[in-house]
């Protein structure tokens, strides 16, 4: 691969991380897996695009890995999110191994960490298996101390049911 074709890759990339970003930042939690595969996947492109076809680039992202992100929401979300509430742990969280912090509805508020939207993190793991991606995900929802806040506890259970069925049969 050439300097310049490494470049363009590496450009392309970044745009796209910073777009999946502003898409966070608008409160579109669907988009956090994206940011975390593309992240994962920018040395697997840069590898694949010397070998391969350009239309390989996409399987490069997500052949090896599985995302997940649980969405964690204020207490009266949707109808009536409360706002102020402080969070902590998130640095703690996002330490893990192949764990990514989203803020989709947080602020600062004299040095701490608030609540300041309905849809206010979004926790995002990877791993090999769904299951294990999900695992990653609920064990840094873990982390996070935030007792005004919520999140479902099913997330990706018909994936890894899928993925359970598949192994033993």
């Amino acid at each position: 691969m050439t300097q310049e074709q490494d470049g363009a890759i590496g450009d392309a990339l970044t745009l796209l991380e910073a777009v999946v970003r502003a898409r966070l930042a608008a409160g579109d939690a669907g988009t956090s897996y994206v940011a975390s595969l593309a992240a994962k996947g920018r040395g697997k492109i840069a590898q694949k695009l010397g070998e391969e076809a350009t239309e390989t680039v996409i399987a490069a992202l997500t052949e090896d890995d599985a995302a997940l992100t649980v969405v964690m929401a204020a207490r009266g979300y949707p109808a009536a999110p409360e706002k102020g509430s402080v969070i902590r742990g998130v640095d703690e969280a996002a330490a893990l191994e192949d764990v990514e912090i989203f803020h989709a509805g947080t602020a600062a508020n004299d040095g701490a960490l608030v609540a300041d939207g309905g849809r206010v993190l979004n926790v995002t793991a990877t791993g090999r298996t769904v299951a294990e991606a999900q695992a990653k995900a609920y064990e840094a929802v873990g982390l996070i101390d935030w007792p005004q806040g919520f999140c479902r506890r099913d997330i990706g259970w018909r994936a890894v049911a899928r993925e359970e069925a598949a192994q033993s049969g």
